[in-house]
């Protein structure tokens, strides 16, 4: 893994300001101070601060009377004003994109953060599996197990495609991801999937984001969509009246966009879709192989994935620079970003250590008798009188040897 930076963006500009204001303070003398606190009342704090850090050396007198003001006093007002001027700062981007290692491509793999992932502002409910239409008008076309409305309409039934898997093993699946803003709308958000039967946060992973290609980069023209009829603001056919639709509005239930893109009018150039508060939206993922393996002991098939996001809008700057691809989707802090173990459908895992006596977890996913294996003297019969048919119980197997004088 890359060494991690110590020095986060917005930090060391905010040090270095300060470091000059204060250097200036000392030279110019108490005098400074005083007239600054009398610029307080008139001035806004961060117009004064850039005032500060042009004024010359010397433009401030030192008068004698003012000579013994309380170094106390003039402290207070300093931190007065610095605490207003730095969460201009704490905006600013402090994960950066780093080259990770081989065999490494997870979350904090590719980040210079030291990440905590603390916060829950994104959850990722479930992976939803994808399946074949079983009979009907869309008999043979994908379909989403379990939430299947074209395929049920169309008179068929959505079959899935893997139901079963080996712990241990590998299993490919196409997958759906549900993704939801809790605290408020999200931007630029990025998925993590462990491929090692990991976490995501290292290791393995493959990496997917929510492109919003609604508009072509550069573009403002249709950043306010409309309803169709009525003409009022929204965002997605939802927000209209019935038997209206939202003209250039997303789409969060298809799977495949066109997303949310919040930043539309900040951003023109930015591709990488975003979240509204409280709306569940759902992205497809490719065919992907993974480990099966049951985290909960509930019985399915868990996933190991992370989700990182921006708490704030890009703007194209180097503070906030635009998201293009899955590579941009960083946590912006080490905290803005979530890993868990997440339900992936119905797919049961099996365990051969949870299979009855002399069956073992199949090709099919399932326990299946083990050929040759026994578990009681009856297992063993050959259906010959005269031979002694008996059962190792320490190697679960037979033996049916002839019994010396019978006939």
């Amino acid at each position: 893994m890359g060494q991690k930076r110590l020095e986060r963006g917005g930090n060391t500009e905010w040090e270095q300001m300060k470091s000059i204001s204060l250097f200036r303070i000392a030279r110019n003398g108490i005098g400074f101070c005083v007239t600054a606190l009398g610029a307080v009342a008139s001035v806004r704090r961060r117009d004064w601060l850039r005032h500060a850090l042009v004024m010359p050396a010397g433009s401030c007198q030192r008068p004698a009377a003012r000579r013994s003001l309380p170094s106390a006093l003039i402290a207070a007002a300093m931190v007065g004003l610095f605490a207003d001027v730095r969460p201009a700062y704490a905006q600013m981007r402090q994960c950066d994109a780093v080259l990770p290692g081989p065999g490494a491509s997870c979350m904090d793999d590719v980040t210079s953060c030291s990440l905590n992932c603390v916060a829950n502002d994104v959850l990722l409910a479930i992976y939803n599996v994808f399946g074949t239409c079983s009979g009907g008008t869309q008999d043979g076309n994908p379909c989403v197990v379990g939430s299947s409305p074209v395929c049920d309409s169309g008179g068929g039934t959505c079959v899935s495609n893997v139901i079963s898997c080996t712990v241990g093993e590998p299993v490919t699946l196409t997958l759906q991801a549900e993704m939801i803003a809790t605290a408020a709308a999200r931007w630029d958000v990025g998925i993590y999937v462990a491929l090692d039967g990991g976490d995501a946060l290292t290791g393995d992973c493959f990496r997917e984001y929510k492109n919003d290609s609604l508009l072509e980069p550069g573009t403002t023209g249709d950043c306010f969509p409309v309803c169709s009829t009525s003409g009022t603001d929204c965002l997605k056919d939802d927000d209209c009246p019935t038997g209206e639709t939202c003209d250039y509005g997303y789409n969060p239930n298809g799977g495949d966009g066109p997303y949310f893109d919040g930043e539309c009018a900040e951003d023109p150039d930015d591709l990488c879709g975003d979240l509204e508060q409280g709306v569940p939206t759902f992205l497809n993922l490719p065919p992907i192989t993974i480990i099966c393996q049951d985290d909960d002991g509930n019985g399915f098939l868990d996933l190991g994935t992370c989700t990182s996001w921006d708490n704030s809008k890009s703007d194209g700057t180097p503070n906030k620079p635009s998201c293009i691809n899955e590579d941009d989707t960083l946590p912006n802090t080490p905290s803005k970003c979530r890993c868990e173990s997440v339900q992936v459908g119905t797919v049961e895992v099996c365990d051969s250590a949870d299979c009855p006596k002399c069956e073992a977890c199949g090709s099919s996913g399932f326990c299946e008798p083990i050929a040759d294996c026994c578990a009681s003297d009856a297992d063993c019969d050959d259906g010959i009188k005269c031979t002694d048919d008996v059962c190792d119980l320490t190697s679960n197997t037979c033996s049916n040897d002839p019994i010396a004088g019978c006939c």
